[in-house]
Formats: C-alpha cells, structure tokens, sequence
C-alpha cells in the first residue's frame, strides 16, 4: 500500500473511533470552556447568540474518564442566546468496598453555569455525575426534557446529586425527571423561578431551596420516595451513612424564603414531605402523611394538612387523588416505639436501686435501736 492510501486509511479509522468513543480530554480541564460571547463560534454547531437564531450546540457525548472534578461544558460571562440540545453527560464512576458492603461514588460536572444569562438546555440526558449541573449568579436559564439519573446498582447507592443553584432569577424547569439522586435541586437566593411537571423519584431530598428564595412556583410536580425499595444501607450523602439514618425531605423552605407558592403535586413517602419555616402558600398538594376525613368524597380531605417547620403552615385543601386521577390511600399511621433501655444500664439501675433500698431499711433499723 503506498502512503497515501495509508494516510487515508489511518483518517478513516480515526474518523470512526472518534465517532464512537464521544469526547474525552486531559485530567482536570473542561470538555468545552466558554468565557465569553464570542467562544461560542469555537465550539457550537450554528447560530449567531440572538433570540431567533441562538447558538445551538446538539447531538454530542460526553463521558468522564479516570478523572476527578471535571466540567463538561462549563459557560461563563455571557449573554447571548443558546440551546445544548440531545446530548449525553456521562460521569465516572469509583467504587468503594467497606465493612457495610459497596457504594458509588461519581465524579464530573454536567453543565456548569456561573454569570449567564439566556441559556437553555433541552432533551439531555445525565448518567452518574457527582453533580448534574450547577449554576451562580445566572438568569433566564431554562431546562426540560431532561433525563438525570444515579443508577440504582444491585448492591449499593450512588452518590450523585441533582441541580446545585446559587443566587439565580428566573430559572424555568420543565418536563425532566430526576431519578436515584442525593436531592433532585437544592440552592439559595432562587427568585422568581418555576419548576412544573417535574418526576422525581427515589431521590432523598426533592425541592431543598434554603435561605432567600423567593417568589417560586412549584406546580404539578411528582416527589416520591418509596421507602420499600430493595436499595443498599449505604446513601448517597457519602460514606457510613445508612439509608435508615437519613431523614428524607420532599419540599423544604428555610426560614426566609417567602411568598412561594406549592400547588398541585404530590409528594409523598419521605420523612418530611414538607417542611417550611417562613410561611408560603401550600394548596391542592398530595401528601402521604395526611390522615384526615373526606365525608362528602370530593376527594378533598376536610381538614387542612398542617406542613412541619417553624411558619406552622397548612394546605387547606390536601388531595386525596394523585395527579393522574387515581384514588391514594395513605400508608398506616406511623406509631412512635417507647424508647429501649440498653441490658447493660438496666442492670445497673437494678444494683443501684436494690443497695439503696437496703441502705434505708439499715438506716431505719438502726435508729429504732438507737436510745
């Protein structure tokens, strides 16, 4: 063969694994770092960054690979329009064996967003990443359609956590399920943002919005735990944490975040389905720990459900019907255990009680003896 055909059978095979491998990079740099408007010509397919013609960016893989702390597509300091569009954000996976059997700990970062403005991620899909995305100091950021997940292994529990937010207005979540995650979004300072038609299933904490978020709209979405599940001792808030020992929370508040407003979902099956310490609007929501009445069978219970937290809020019209029409029957009451007092201490108390008892009726003896 003469060095031409050889040159072009050379490209031809690299052409191939490239197509197949998706895109890896050296240890610790980003797959494709934006810090500025004018990089996204370097690195998305087509448009010019306005609102009829953005920068799309679609169609890729991305896979960690034997390294740690890594971005995918990390954006910074922009303003222009675009869309990552139909790609796939893969994480690398290491395994820890300990006493109490095996966990999955995730390293990579999907999307990383800090100073943006007018983003938009649609139709992508997270496998095992330490975090799905995490976005600072963003605005008008929209995500639907997606698909993130933490694999449910046979013999443990990932460690992988959902959308990490820090200081953002006006983030738009849509149509995406979050499955097998530490928390499905947990952040601060989110204002005037809306998650609808959202799954989040088996994920231990669901909505976790702490200090100053507010004007939030959380509508239609599903948060469920399911308790039951055949899952591993071991947690996804890292190692020698059991799953028993996590006390799970559906939609939570911190104490000065106000005038959110949480209708219409369901929420069901964690330790706390709700827990708000500010005071905000709950409405029309289903929650697995209601036990009240429905006497005229509108599927509304008759009393209000009162929400745990500090605000002492209540929804005044709890369903008693999941999203999709079906009649729900809470699970049993709970009953609480009297405490157990440890073999070793009832022991104890026993011989302390038993000398003093002794010790008193020598006491006794002894002064009616006494002249």
């Amino acid at each position: 063969m003469n060095k031409k055909g050889l040159f072009i059978l050379v490209l031809l095979f690299s052409v191939m694994f490239l197509g197949i491998s998706g895109v890896t990079v050296a240890d610790g740099d980003p797959f494709i770092s934006i810090q500025s408007n004018v990089a996204f010509a370097s690195y998305f397919d087509s448009g010019n960054g306005t609102v009829s013609n953005p920068w799309i960016l679609e169609n890729k893989s991305f896979v960690v690979q034997n390294m740690s702390e890594i971005y995918c597509i990390r954006i910074e300091d922009t303003t222009d329009h675009f869309i990552i569009r139909n790609c796939t954000f893969t994480g690398f996976e290491e395994i820890q064996v300990e006493d109490e059997g095996t966990y999955y700990q995730y390293h990579g970062y999907g999307l990383t967003f800090k100073n943006v403005t007018n983003g938009e991620v649609d139709d992508c899909q997270f496998y095992n990443l330490e975090y799905v995305a995490m976005a600072e100091n963003c605005h008008n950021i929209k995500v639907s359609n997606c698909d993130a997940i933490g694999t449910l292994e046979e013999e443990g529990y990932q460690y992988a956590k959902g959308l990490n937010v820090v200081n953002c207005t006006q983030l738009f979540a849509y149509n995406n399920t979050m499955n097998y995650l530490s928390y499905a979004l947990s952040g601060r300072g989110i204002q005037d943002s809306i998650a609808t038609n959202n799954t989040v299933y088996m994920t231990f904490h669901g909505f976790d919005l702490g200090d100053d978020c507010d004007n939030n709209t959380l509508k239609f979405n599903s948060v469920i735990l399911d308790r039951s599940h055949d899952v591993s001792p071991r947690m996804v808030s890292g190692a020698g944490v059991k799953q028993s020992d996590i006390i799970a929370t559906g939609i939570q508040f911190g104490d000065n975040s106000e005038n959110n407003d949480v209708q219409w979902n369901d929420i069901t099956g964690f330790d706390y389905n709700g827990i708000d310490d500010a005071g905000n609007m709950w409405d029309y929501n289903l929650w697995s720990d209601y036990y009240g009445e429905d006497a005229d069978e509108d599927g509304i219970g008759d009393t209000p459900h009162t929400i745990a937290g500090t605000a002492e809020s209540v929804d005044e019209h709890p369903r008693l019907y999941t999203l999709s029409g079906e009649p729900y029957t809470p699970p049993a009451r709970p009953t609480t255990p009297l405490p157990m007092i440890p073999s070793e201490l009832l022991i104890v108390v026993t011989v302390i009680v038993g000398v003093s008892i002794i010790a008193l009726v020598v006491i006794f003896y002894r002064k009616r003896k006494a002249p």
